[in-house]
């Protein structure tokens, strides 16, 4: 059987169910499975990656619209990629937080009497955006200070991502009037 013929025969049996043409598929992507497996640090036991990614082929398997070995592979490769901010953002924030972005920290006065208390901060910040923006530009900052980029957000939003840049440059100057305002985290 030719390498080809054999892909599609294994891939049809693993869109089934049949745990062997799933291993075999696996195996075919060894070496992706391994180089993402350097690239990450959520997972540093190397048979808990591989469990992990054995998941997220399955997954991909019950999603791929056909069967095609070349599909697959940029499915299974971005799935992968988006696989390890999902771990991050589940098990890194859920346990410390919604964190502040760099870009928002910057634009947080520096001299209050509260010092560098994120979560502190995080709240004024939040009571403060509430008054005065948009409830779209709200949503946006929620989701930028959550970690996502700004193509994260377009998708969340269902807005362009050239919408999302402008928004967040406003809610940037946004930022930018309430270090100016001395008041505004008294």
């Amino acid at each position: 059987m030719q390498m080809k013929e054999c892909r599609e025969f294994y891939l049809a049996a693993a869109m089934t169910g049949d745990e062997a043409a799933l291993e075999w598929v696996l195996q075919a992507f060894n070496g992706l499975i391994w180089q993402e497996f350097q690239g990450q640090k959520m997972r540093p036991k190397p048979d808990d990656w591989y469990h992990e990614c054995r998941l997220v082929m399955y997954r991909c398997l019950m999603k791929l619209p056909h069967q095609h070995w070349g599909v697959l592979t940029i499915y299974f490769q971005r799935a992968l990629r988006h696989h390890v901010t999902s771990l991050w953002r589940e098990e890194v924030q859920s346990k410390y937080g919604p964190m502040l972005s760099d870009d928002c920290l910057t634009y947080l006065p520096t001299d209050q009497a509260y010092g560098s208390n994120l979560e502190i901060e995080w709240h004024l910040l939040l009571e403060g955006a509430m008054a005065e923006l948009s409830t779209l530009q709200y949503q946006l900052m929620t989701l930028r200070l959550q970690g996502y980029s700004i193509q994260e957000c377009a998708v969340e939003l269902d807005k362009s991502a050239s919408w999302c840049y402008q928004q967040w440059r406003l809610i940037q100057h946004y930022f930018k009037s309430m270090k100016e305002r001395p008041h505004a985290f008294n």
